[in-house]
């Protein structure tokens, strides 16, 4: 589980925890196997399915900026946090991919009013509040615009979109200058061009001012489509300064859109990423009880085999009669079966404890042929591709044994009439393992199974033929 939740991290620069009101379980920004104490130092504990994301904080370990996402999850009764931090780097690599125009302003505003990504200067402003008029604005809708003064003192145009799940705001700045700058000259050429027109006769004068005002109409329109949310679409009017306007609220409304659409994948991205991790958790618990009640049932098994081992040999030395010494012979051996079985449930349950060693997997199987051969009937036929330069495998041999028996019995009986079964094995250079395949030519497993191959216990065989 802590391995899964190391992958999940890969590349993004935050962490994953796990832990509970008591105690941390997993925390990635340390060594696996470090010990990780209590859970005082943690987020406050949630409600089940309840999502917070936390305000822009400078970690302990790390002394990184970031902020933190809580989800709580109850499993098998018990409340659990499971967390994810996010780095302004990662926001900031999505205005920045934007490719806005070096007079514009974009930022990202978290839930309590902070910069957590900004362009330009984002060294300068990262951390800092956003502007009272951003914050009067936000707090009474979820999008618009308005006219303001952005925090390098440049007056601005601004146009605002906030996520409701995750309350983080996408602001873009326009310099007013820019925007009306083409607005003010365009009426003012018009203003002469209807003067003049007035001269050569009202209908002419009539004709200008209609022209005028269509376009006029229209980037208002557009203003108000941005404002809402809407895709701004500004019909063309052939005027250059108009269309340039209309061009540039245009392009506002796009990369607003793709802003939001791209935010809302990076966290739904970090949040499935911390439901995997919870699924993995919920198996681990899974496993964990069904080992504990596999070690008490082996425990009380071997006494009851001990009482019976006893027994036999004590008997095998009174009795004489030729007839029962078969018998007796035959109770042993099955009482020596029943004790490899209960130490394969010790193991399971971890009571046994496990011998890692190196094994030389290619001499393994030279020693587990006789018993793989009379394992199979003599239809069938055993296949062995082991690479010439395989490494040697750190693990316990007896429970690698126990594995490839279980997989090479659960082959035999999947297998029909003149069936083959083939063990390979081969090194994985990038993950820096040997991979171990057993191999049949049976039917396969039934897609609705494959979830479940690894549950203990869990058979496809029919009643009283096992399980696997």
């Amino acid at each position: 589980l802590d391995r899964e939740a190391r992958a999940a991290v890969v590349g993004l620069g935050g962490q994953i925890a796990v832990y509970d009101r008591d105690q941390q379980y997993i925390n990635t920004i340390v060594p696996y196997g470090t010990p990780l104490g209590s859970s005082r130092s943690m987020p406050v504990q949630l409600a089940d399915a309840e999502l917070e994301v936390s305000d822009l904080f400078v970690g302990t370990l790390t002394q990184r900026r970031q902020m933190v996402m809580n989800v709580g999850v109850r499993v098998r009764g018990r409340l659990y946090n499971v967390s994810m931090s996010v780095l302004p780097e990662e926001l900031q690599r999505i205005i920045e991919e934007q490719k806005l125009p070096d007079t514009w302003t974009a930022a990202i505003v978290n839930r309590q009013g902070r910069l957590i990504a900004r362009a330009p200067f984002p060294e300068r402003w990262i951390g800092a509040n956003g502007t009272t008029d951003l914050l009067r604005e936000t707090s009474r809708s979820s999008e618009g615009l308005f006219n303001s003064t952005t925090l390098d003192g440049i007056p601005s145009t601004a146009f605002f979109s906030t996520s409701q799940r995750f309350g983080s705001t996408f602001v873009i700045a326009v310099p007013r200058a820019e925007v009306m700058s083409s607005l003010y000259r365009s009426i003012r050429e018009v203003a002469v061009g209807a003067v003049l027109l007035l001269i050569l006769g009202l209908a002419v004068s009539l004709w200008a001012a209609g022209r005028l005002l269509r376009p006029v109409r229209a980037l208002a329109g557009a203003a108000d489509d941005l404002q809402q949310g809407r895709t701004v679409v500004v019909p063309r009017t052939g005027i250059p300064e108009y269309d340039t306007v209309g061009e540039a609220l245009e392009r506002a409304s796009d990369r607003i859109r793709a802003a939001n659409l791209a935010l809302e994948q990076r966290v739904s991205e970090a949040v499935a990423a911390v439901e995997a991790t919870q699924a993995k958790l919920a198996q681990s618990q899974k496993l964990e009880a069904v080992g504990r009640l596999t070690g008490g049932v082996a425990h009380d098994f071997n006494n009851l085999l001990q009482t019976l081992s006893t027994g036999l040999h004590v008997l095998d030395r009174m009795v004489q009669e030729a007839r029962a010494r078969p018998l007796i012979a035959a109770g042993l051996r099955a009482v020596d079966r029943a004790a490899q079985l209960v130490q394969q449930m010790l193991s399971f349950s971890r009571r046994q404890p496990l011998k890692r060693q190196a094994v030389d997997f290619r001499n393994q199987l030279l020693t587990m042929e006789p018993l793989l051969s009379r394992a199979l009937p003599a239809h069938m036929t055993l296949k062995t591709k082991i690479s010439p330069d395989l490494w040697t495998v750190e693990t316990d041999p007896a429970q690698l044994e126990v594995a490839v028996l279980n997989l090479m019995f659960n082959a035999r009986d999947a297998v029909g009439k003149d069936g083959t079964i083939e063990i390979s094995a081969r090194n994985a250079p990038a993950e820096d393992q040997v991979i171990i395949e057993v191999a049949d030519n049976g039917s396969g497993i039934a897609p609705n199974d494959i979830e479940r191959v690894f549950e203990p216990f869990f058979t496809t065989k029919p009643v009283g033929q096992g399980t696997g």
